[in-house]
């Protein structure tokens, strides 16, 4: 039997667009034939016939891996591309698939011979944690399984209540870990490095996500935070490089650098809240795929870096419950067209849109009196702009680098301070009545 599949998305213009064909036999004589780009790993091959080769039925009750043969020798660097592992266009693989049982235990340590921890163990495969555990802490003595980085899947009782710091810190091969609905807490750090985690269901009980707790899961694609998460701690998916999806319920705060450096998330709503929704310093930064961007009306502090970097974002507009827009919060943000401002801003703070060179439509609001430092800095594609009479203070290179303007009115209710440096020599100013 002969199934063909294409595998992942479609790929970028700089990677080969052609895709090779490979044939993958399995000891029982069936075939698969897969259609990969060269440049996809090993890893990603072996997965694709996992999925395909292994019946979904009873798959939590073991842990199926997938050795592949090719010329007679093992392909056993699962980070090697296709291309670097010295396969080609119509190569045929063949797939051994093993079985593996779970292994009962408190952690994941080897000990020496006066009982003390020496290293991580290195033959874990699958671990089955026993149900007369109720929480999982790295307190020195048990229940950690950091740094067991050939550790690929977990069974979690339903007595476990919280998952605390460091426990599953550089498990780098883990991709299948269910959370039960009796955990509340998912602590700092814990799943920090699990760079082969693709998918992971957070259940509704759990009440806080802490500093740190997914940073540099890199293989990570979909989040949904559970409705009881109030607050999305410092740097908790930071750098999780493959997050196309995420989801968010009722949020009040997006702690720093919260997903900073999820370079592949494409669109973010900020949902409703019953109370003030804050993001704090960085919570997008370079998030560079990031192209639509939706705040309810319950944003009210969009921190200093928020969204700076988010090189395709094109549109902005912010609901008339945001008071406060912090320095930089767009800065480099170099897709941006047009900003639409709510009458509840006053500061236009330093740097807030500096290096958006395609802001092309922008209005100030009436309710703004300050426009700070480099507010506009290098907007080159801003041709038009309208100062409002609120206006007191335009600070140093306000509009810098705005060659595309040519005049400039500048109402007379600017008497606290206008830099001398605030606009580009090329553009025209007169003062208004």
């Amino acid at each position: 039997m002969k199934r063909k599949l294409l595998f992942g998305p479609t790929p970028p213009a700089h990677r080969p667009r052609q895709a090779w064909k490979i044939q993958a036999r399995q000891l029982n004589g069936r075939v698969h034939e897969v259609e990969l780009l060269p440049d996809t790993p090993v890893r990603e091959l072996k997965e694709l016939l996992r999925d395909v080769s292994v019946p979904k039925e009873g798959s939590a009750q073991k842990l199926v891996l997938v050795d592949l043969i090719f010329a007679m020798e093992p392909l056993s660097d699962d980070h090697k591309t296709l291309l670097e592992a010295g396969l080609s266009n119509g190569a045929e693989v063949q797939v051994l698939l093993r079985t593996i049982e779970p292994v009962e235990c408190y952690d994941g340590f080897e000990y020496d011979d006066d009982g003390f921890r020496s290293a991580p163990a290195s033959d874990l495969l699958f671990v089955k944690i026993p149900s007369d555990v109720e929480e999982l802490e790295e307190d020195g003595y048990g229940f950690s399984f950091a740094g067991c980085r050939n550790l690929v899947k977990v069974h979690l009782p339903d007595t476990v209540t919280r998952i605390d710091k460091c426990v599953f810190e550089d498990c780098i091969s883990l991709t299948e870990i269910m959370i039960p609905h009796s955990v509340t807490l998912i602590d700092r750090e814990a799943f920090r490095d699990c760079s082969s985690l693709k998918t992971l269901t957070i259940p509704d009980s759990v009440t806080r996500i802490g500093y740190r707790a997914f940073r540099d899961c890199k293989s990570l694609k979909k989040m949904t935070i559970p409705k009881a998460v109030s607050e999305i701690e410092e740097e908790a998916f930071q750098d999780c490089s493959s997050l196309v999806e995420l989801r968010m319920n009722s949020i009040a705060c997006i702690g720093v650098h919260a997903f900073a450096g999820c370079s592949s998330l494409r669109t973010l709503t900020i949902p409703g809240s019953s109370g003030a929704v804050r993001m704090e310093e960085g919570a997008f930064e370079s998030c560079s795929a990031l192209m639509e961007l939706t705040l309810n009306n319950a944003v009210t502090e969009i921190g200093r870096f928020a969204f700076s970097g988010c090189s395709a974002l094109r549109e902005v507009r912010l609901p008339n419950s945001v008071i406060l827009v912090g320095a930089r919060a767009f800065r480099g943000c170099s897709s941006l067209r047009r900003v639409v401002l709510p009458d509840s801003i006053k500061y236009l703070n330093e740097g807030v849109f500096q290096d958006c060179i395609s802001l092309a439509e922008v209005t100030i609001p009436n309710s703004v009196t300050h426009i700070g430092v480099s507010a506009f800095e290098n907007c080159s594609s801003l041709a038009e702009l309208m100062i409002p009479n609120s206006v007191v203070i335009i600070a140093a290179r306000a509009f810098k680098g705005c060659h595309s303007v040519r005049e400039v009115f500048i109402p007379t209710s600017v008497t606290l301070g206008l830099d001398i440096d605030a606009f580009p020599e090329s553009a025209t100013l007169s003062f208004t009545l």
